[in-house]
Order: structure tokens, then sequence, then C-alpha cells
């Protein structure tokens, strides 16, 4: 739904600099000075509606953000609950090669990487 409501608000930008534009070149001419200046209230118009629709909806700011923190400490808890109950102490420690294995590695280099 976000997505959705960002491109409409850059498609109805993008008109409104159209009608900026035209009204610009209509007040150049002092006989259509007053449709151009009406046609710029209407491109000021638009421009107020594509910042409405790119900025987020009152309601979504005044309870999205507790119901997705609500949400992942949800998650959270219970992957710690079962973490838990299968006796799960964290991440194994990363084991080192023996010595002999890194002598004869070095030793052979045509076994190494493939460049």
């Amino acid at each position: 739904m976000r997505a959705i409501r960002m491109v409409g608000a850059c498609v109805v930008c993008v008109l409104a600099t159209v009608v900026f534009v035209l009204a610009v070149v209509l007040s150049i001419t002092l006989v259509l000075l007053p449709v151009g200046l009406a046609v710029g209230y209407l491109a000021i118009r638009l421009y107020k509606i594509s910042v409405k629709l790119a900025l987020p909806r009152p309601k979504d700011f005044t309870k999205g953000p507790k119901r997705q923190v609500r949400g992942l400490r949800k998650g959270a808890d219970r992957r710690v609950r079962k973490a838990q109950r299968r006796g799960s102490t964290g991440p194994k420690p990363a084991q080192r090669r023996p010595p002999e294995d890194q002598a004869w590695d070095e030793a052979h280099p045509e076994n190494g990487s493939c460049l």
C-alpha cells in the first residue's frame, strides 16, 4: 500500500510540474494572466496533494510503530523460549585446522584455489 501511494505521489508531482510550467507560459502574456494565475493555483494544490500522498497517514503513524514493536517483541520472545527448550547455549566456536593440514596446503599449492 505504501509503494502504491508513493507512485501516486510521483505521478501527481509530475502532473503538477507540467501544469505549473503551463501556468508560467500563460502568465507571460498580459491577456492570459488571469488564466495563468488560476492554473498556477491548481498546480500548487496538486503539489499539496502529492505531499499528502507521500507522507504517512496519521492513522498509520499513531498505531503503526506500536504494533510493529509488539510483533517484533513477541517474535523475539518466542525464539528465546524455543532456544531455551532445546538447551542451546549459542553458536559453536570456530574450529581451527590442525597445523599439519596447513603445512600440506603450503607444500601443494596446486590443490589450493583455482584461479
